[in-house]
């Protein structure tokens, strides 16, 4: 189902995938332990879905790319893995070209809270004895 751009038909099967993110579904894991405090909380059937991480087949499909795609999860390098993945896939002859996504918002409101908490405390300045 292509909707909106698409690639064209003689470059497609020959077109990559990789999507990069440290944080792949965090958001929804968190809103959902969140929620689950609420007295009123019911399981959340779809989060099964927002964790698995499926941006890269959902975005290949959506723009027509046939070639391999995949996603990667490696923190703070996850788009430099990404990039040295896709001259591997070119390299090899698995594809002629790879389009990568690399999305994080580690700064949003649901993961930014969690991450603050994970800070170390500053350290305390030495005492006389």
């Amino acid at each position: 189902m292509t909707v909106g751009w698409a690639l064209p038909d003689e470059v497609a099967a020959e077109t990559g995938v990789i999507f990069a993110s440290a944080f792949a579904g965090q958001d929804a894991l968190i809103e959902e332990v969140l929620a689950s405090t609420q007295p009123d909380y019911a399981f959340n059937h779809r989060i099964p879905v927002a964790r698995a991480g499926i941006a890269n087949s959902r975005f290949a499909e959506s723009v027509g790319a046939r070639g391999p795609n995949t996603k990667i999860n490696n923190a703070c390098a996850s788009t430099t893995t990404a990039i040295a993945m896709a001259q591997d896939w070119i390299t090899l002859g698995r594809c002629k070209r790879v389009i990568i996504l690399g999305a994080d918002n580690a700064s949003g409101s649901t993961l930014f809270e969690w991450i603050e908490r994970l800070r170390p405390p500053a350290p305390r300045a030495p005492r006389p004895m």
